[in-house]
């Protein structure tokens, strides 16, 4: 199986970046937090409802979040210029969503379900800007990786999962190139040898 397909690739992935990161953006390495356990995975997909996405849920067991920078200038955005979040965060924004989608609903926008707001995106890292980074739990949009930002509020489609999201961030980053992602339309750049940034 290629290393782009299947959930299952997504530890080997994230070891293939966070290597990256340790020789090229050490400051970065030196904030991710360690992954959570099957009982903690429990815990989370309880506190939210349902049963999260199998590469978000690998992705969680290796890292489950960074030690969160006060300002753009700290490290810890590397994620496409996102800070993962840990498993609280995960939670408020999810509820956040959840309670956006009701009020949709109360206030007769239920076109807006779906577009602005939903109770099956599961957010996992946001921008100092507060945009983030969701994985869909959506019928029909299992695992896709969305971004929601609030100066355009109408989430974007990105990629198709995380595997491919990593992917196409180890190709950028060790070959110093864009990412091959026309969706995201960002090249890598490390500043001052410490930490990873996406222009």
């Amino acid at each position: 199986m290629s290393e782009v397909k299947g959930v299952e690739a997504v530890p080997r992935l994230w070891q293939r970046f966070t290597e990256w990161l340790r020789h090229n953006a050490p400051e970065d390495h030196a904030v991710l937090l360690p992954g959570i356990g099957a009982e903690e995975l429990g815990t989370l997909e309880r506190e939210i409802g349902f049963p999260l996405d199998g590469g978000l849920k690998a992705l969680l067991s290796v890292c489950c979040g960074v030690v969160t920078p006060a300002s753009s200038m700290e490290p810890g955005a590397f994620f496409l210029q996102y800070s993962l979040l840990d498993a609280a965060g995960i939670v408020e924004w999810q509820r956040y969503f959840a309670n956006a989608e009701r009020d949709l609903v109360a206030d007769g926008n239920g076109w807006g379900v779906g577009m602005l707001a939903h109770h099956s995106w599961v957010p996992f890292a946001q921008a100092n800007t507060g945009d983030v980074l969701f994985v869909d739990h959506r019928d029909g949009h299992e695992g896709e990786v969305g971004e929601m930002s609030f100066g355009d509020p109408r989430y974007r489609l990105l990629r198709p999962g995380l595997t491919e999201t990593l992917h196409d961030m180890c190709v950028a980053v060790e070959e110093s190139a864009p990412l091959l992602s026309p969706e995201l339309r960002r090249r890598p750049v490390v500043h001052e040898g410490r930490m990873l940034e996406w222009h």
